[in-house]
């Protein structure tokens, strides 16, 4: 599983990207995307808004970044990143993974905000 893109979000994790979910996840089903994977790095580390998902659980810990102007052909749409964390948050062996990301014209009602 190699990794197009390790970065850190805005809580200091980091977080990875692979070739795997870029090429079968994110270019295949949103195709706006292709070319434009540094954009998520953009969206992790400053998102505008960070929320939990609506799969999150104490098992499943997903969270939403979102922000937009990361997709220099889409600045008034939100770029909405989903990463699944894991490891222990106390001891900071906390990493996330990306298990998708595309634009949106809004942010998905239901889901808990976190930051800010």
């Amino acid at each position: 599983m190699a990794i197009l893109l390790q970065c850190v979000d805005r809580f200091g994790r980091p977080v990875v990207l692979t070739q795997e979910c870029w090429h079968d996840k994110i270019a295949y089903d949103h195709a706006e995307m292709r070319g434009h994977h540094l954009c998520l790095q953009a969206v992790l580390s400053d998102p505008c808004e960070v929320r939990k998902d609506k799969q999150w659980s104490p098992q499943r810990l997903r969270e939403c970044f979102y922000r937009t102007n990361a997709h220099p052909a889409l600045p008034n749409l939100y770029i909405k990143v989903v990463v699944e964390y894991e490891g222990d948050a106390a001891v900071g062996t906390q990493i996330g993974r990306v298990v998708t990301a595309y634009p949106t014209p809004r942010m998905k009602t239901g889901e808990q905000t976190i930051w800010p």
